[in-house]
């Protein structure tokens, strides 16, 4: 019987079963069988070669944090064990290593059966990152960004994944022309990933568009803007010190109300206003944003019940406490738990209700509280209240409270109509040494008259007002307007506001005035005596000191006469001299589109707060013409260094190469009567047509603003608030009919004189059906004939003479009862908006009305009603098929909350409205803003207006919808 056996590796005898060794069998693999105690070789292999080095591949890898990598073995002798020395894991017999959260330097160790071992090192490094996460540019602008990226293995790559954009290899983003969302990424060299998302806004123009015209190739803008491609601001900013916005904090949509106070700490942003949303969250007049990101802290305002029931004026932070002031009388929900005053927890904004008990008379103040400033043991506020915790007239617009009670300081403010206290508004509080600086609209301190005018230094402890800074008088103390707000630097008081006159010198202090806070003595190197030396061309609302320099807000565009400083402005605190740099790179536009009212600082950077929807941008002074395609600015028609018309573009018409324009200007490009109120442009390069505009005060134009336009043949019909042209008197009354070559009036259709031409008021619309011009205003007599047209005519497009069959003569025969903004026609029908409820003297559904062309007839199968308010009014109409399109200013249709809001689409015959396209909803349906004007482009319904969203999404002053459902597009 045979045993066998198998040998593997090299020996030096073959142990025999009997005992002792059989020798040489050197280096063999032998299969053998003992027979007895004989062994029988059956098979060999002489000369077997010896096995390799034990090998580990790779011996050296670089991977990112939580990456894996499966590493392999060869040679030694199988089978093969890997462990790990570090802090990486490692899967023994596989050996599949996972690489740990934390940088760090591991080692794997491959182990075979005979005990050899090999070694790799392992370099752990962190995964790549993109700063920041997210931002927000403007569609169609060019502005762009310049990502960063940190960690990662090796050289990084940039890609966009999804969206419209380009990004170079350094990481420089460039916005695309399409608004939504762009995804960027950045890649390792070995393939890990990290993502940012830019924000990408459509604002075209940074003010109302009133009126567009296409051909298809080109739009063409009209309105109150002053610049497009702007950075989209809304509500607050975030700028650097040289005026550019820090896109680390992204806003996005931001708020849906005004901002009127910003505070920053060491790790958040406080805001206060009159909004209830941030990026789409609530957020009721006050929100708490983390620093870095600007993301709403919803701890602090929780989504099921947060912040105050009306507007949010002023704040101020010490300690763990931010103290809230306004109109308010209720927190989260809570009826007079905060009557105009509350001390509100940083962290959580918890309300202290030690401090403010709720109860009618248990806390606060009667009326708004403006200005709040804080010393170590005291909070001072300022208002328009007169009564603390319901005792009159124990705070006459000032309060000394405690901290941490509330608690009333009667030394301060002794009770009593006369022993405490301003005779009008505190809307500023500054703290300096031991003296309180007063602010606002008042003239008394304690009763005396002319004893503080706009403006006071009062001891911090008692209230005894310093009569070196402020000697009685009418003209020996303060301003001759009003002191909206304070600032201190080194010895100097900073006082911005309305007035214009310092001590009785008129002009010596324009909006802005530097003072010595020992003794009110104006400093005249930083505002020289003029008009045109000092300050500002309209209101300062905030100021800041930062560094050596002051950042002004307010309401005004200019500084010192000339310099264009648009909202906001940087001086030097020393000379008052403007930095002209404190721009955006990429802009020739600075500040923003309207007010500022709200500046703080957290040292490294300034953040704004007011009324404002854009910042800065490229000059295009209320016209504009932009690429259809890629809304790219035509620079030729509206060269960056002097553009445009320098008051708003009420109404644009386009015909063939001529572009004829209307409004409230006077100049074009720079030049004084140029273009008064009306002008004829090169539609392709924006030359002003001097046969048509002789330069001159007399030599173009009219009188007066016009509002409309409208072209019949070879005539140009105008209507606005003239009476004359070209100097002409009583030769065109409010309406007119012109020469489209050469702007000659026709003196056959407005003869001169007082009752021969025109109308007695303002004409709004115009609309050509057939052989009649269609006229809508505010008049109510034609030709000097009352009662011939009220509201509305119809005229003979030839002659101007009035349809009688459409108006008879008579106050009740004819017209509306209020004026009518917008007329158009479909078939044997007129349909005309405004603001009226009465045709003819009877009561009818409200702003818009369909009649018959011919006899005028109302159409009462026409079921409208929309809500009428005494300020609603529809001022755009437009028939695209079987449907009308209304646009206004409105809320209600048929009498169904938010179900037209500013917006609606109804069918011609009926009037019924379509509930896909105007879906009933606050948020559902129509702009937050007024809507005035429609344009038809392929598939969508261009909208201008002053609006700032639609359906709840961002939108600003003009974009399409669909026509069929009103999605909003590109």
């Amino acid at each position: 019987m045979f045993s066998t056996g198998v040998f593997r590796q090299s020996i030096k005898a073959l142990e025999h079963p009997c005992g002792g060794f059989a020798a040489g069998l050197v280096a063999i693999a032998a299969v053998f069988a003992i027979q007895g105690c004989s062994p029988v070789i059956l098979s060999q292999t002489k000369n077997a070669a010896a096995p390799t080095i034990l090998a580990i591949s790779p011996n050296s890898k670089v991977l990112a944090t939580g990456n894996s990598f499966t590493f392999s073995a060869s040679g030694g002798q199988p089978p093969y064990t890997y462990t790990v020395a570090g802090t990486g894991t490692i899967q023994s017999q596989v050996g599949l290593y996972v690489a740990p959260g934390d940088t760090t330097s591991d080692t794997i160790t491959v182990t075979d059966s005979l005990g050899t071992q090999a070694d790799a090192s392992v370099t752990v490094l962190t995964q790549p990152s993109i700063s920041p996460q997210s931002i927000s540019l403007t569609a169609s602008s060019g502005q762009s960004f310049a990502f960063t990226s940190s960690g990662g293995v090796g050289t990084p790559t940039y890609s966009i994944v999804s969206g419209s954009g380009t990004v170079d290899e350094a990481g420089v983003f460039t916005a695309g022309n399409q608004k939504g969302t762009t995804q960027l990424r950045v890649t390792d060299s070995i393939g890990n990933s990290a993502d940012a998302v830019i924000n990408q806004a459509r604002l075209r123009t940074n003010g109302s568009v009133t009126t567009a015209v296409t051909d298809g190739t080109s739009w063409y803008l009209g309105g109150e803007f002053t610049a497009v491609n702007s950075w989209n601001a809304p509500s607050v900013l975030v700028l650097t010190e040289t005026g550019m916005p820090f896109l680390g904090c992204d806003l996005k949509s931001g708020f849906n109300g005004s901002v009127g106070a910003v505070v920053a700490t060491d790790n958040a942003i406080y805001v206060g206003g009159s909004f209830s949303q941030y990026q789409g969250q609530s957020a009721n007049r006050i929100a708490k944003l983390t620093k870095s990101t600007c993301a709403l802290d919803t701890t602090f305002s929780p989504e099921a019940l947060n912040g105050f029931d009306n507007t949010v004026t002023a704040l101020a932070t010490t300690g763990t406490s931010l103290y809230v002031g306004g109109y308010f009388t209720a927190y989260r929900g809570v009826a007079n738990s905060a009557n105009r005053l509350a001390k509100l927890d940083l962290a959580t904004g918890v309300i202290d209700t030690t401090f403010s008990p709720a109860g009618a008379t248990a806390n606060g103040f009667e009326d708004v509280v403006r200005a709040l400033a804080v010393s170590p043991t005291s909070l001072y506020v300022g208002g328009d209240f007169r009564a603390y915790k319901g005792i009159a007239n124990s705070a006459n617009r000032l309060a000394k409270l405690d901290l941490a009670t509330g608690v009333i300081d009667t030394a301060f403010s002794p009770a009593g109509a006369a022993t405490n206290g301003f005779n009008w508004s505190v809307n500023s509080l500054l703290i300096s040494g031991t003296s309180l600086y007063v602010g606002g609209g008042f003239t008394a301190y304690k009763g005396i008259a002319n004893s503080a005018n706009r403006l006071a230094k009062l001891d911090l402890t008692s209230g005894a007002i310093d009569t070196t800074f402020s000697p009685v008088g009418a003209a020996t103390n303060g301003f001759n307007s009003t002191v909206n707000t304070l600032a201190v630097s080194g010895a100097s008081v900073y006082a911005g506001g309305y007035f214009t006159a310092y001590k009785g010198v008129a002009n010596s202090a324009r909006y802005l005035a530097k003072l010595s806070l020992a003794t009110g003595a104006i400093d005249t190197a930083f505002s020289p005596v003029g008009a045109t030396a000092n300050g500002f061309s309209a209101g300062v609302s905030t100021l800041l000191t930062k560094g050596s320099f002051l950042y002004v807000g307010g309401v005004f565009s200019s500084y010192k006469g000339i310099t264009s400083a648009n909202k906001i402005a940087k001086l030097d605190l020393a000379t008052g001299a403007i930095d002209s740099t404190f721009i955006p790179s990429g802009s020739n536009l600075n500040g923003f589109n309207s007010s500022v009212d709200a500046l703080s600082s957290d040292g490294t950077h300034i953040y704004a707060g007011g009324y404002f929807s854009a910042y800065a941008g490229v000059s295009a002074n209320r016209i504009a013409k932009f690429n259809a395609n890629t809304w790219e600015l035509d620079t030729t028609f509206s060269p960056p260094e002097n553009n445009g018309f320098n008051a708003t573009v009420r109404k644009i018409i386009l015909n063939g190469d001529s572009l004829y324009v209307g409004g409230e200007f006077t100049a074009y490009r720079g030049i004084a009567n140029s273009a008064n109120y009306l002008a004829k442009l090169d539609a392709g390069t924006g030359a002003i047509d001097t046969i048509f505009s002789p330069v001159g005060v007399n030599a173009n134009g009219f009188g007066d603003t016009v509002n409309t336009l409208e072209i019949s043949g070879t005539s140009l019909y105008a209507g606005g608030e003239f009476i004359n042209y070209k100097g002409v008197a009583n030769s065109a009354f409010y309406i007119a009919k012109l020469d489209l070559l050469t702007g000659a009036i026709d003196t056959a259709f407005s003869p001169v004189g007082a009752a021969a031409n025109g109308f007695n008021s303002f004409v709004y619309a115009l609309h050509a059906n057939g052989t009649s011009l269609y006229v809508g205003g505010w008049f109510t007599a034609y030709r000097g004939v009352a009662d011939s047209a009220n509201k509305i005519a119809k005229l003979n497009l030839d002659t101007g003479a009035i349809d009688t069959a459409f108006s008879p003569v008579g106050a009740t025969a004819n017209g509306f009862d209020e004026e009518v903004n917008a007329i158009t026609s479909s078939g044997t029908s007129i349909y005309a908006g405004g603001r009226f409820f009465r045709y003819r003297g009877v009561i009818i559904p409200a702003l818009l009305a369909k009649l018959d062309a011919a006899t005028g007839v109302l159409d009462t199968s026409f079921t409208t009603g929309l809500d009428w308010n005494g300020a609603n009014a529809v001022r755009a109409l437009l028939v695209v098929g079987s449907s009308l399109y209304i646009g206004g200013m409105f809320q209600q249709y048929l009498g169904v909350p938010y179900s037209a809001i500013n917006f609606a689409k109804v069918n011609i015959n009926t009037g019924d409205i379509d509930t896909t396209f105007s879906p009933a909803g606050a948020g559902a349906n129509g702009f937050g803003g007024a809507v005035e004007s429609f344009v038809v482009s392929g598939s969508d319904l261009y909208i201008g207006g002053g609006f700032t969203y639609y359906r709840s999404e961002p939108a600003k002053f003009f974009v399409p919808v669909s026509l069929d459902e009103g999605e909003l597009g590109d």
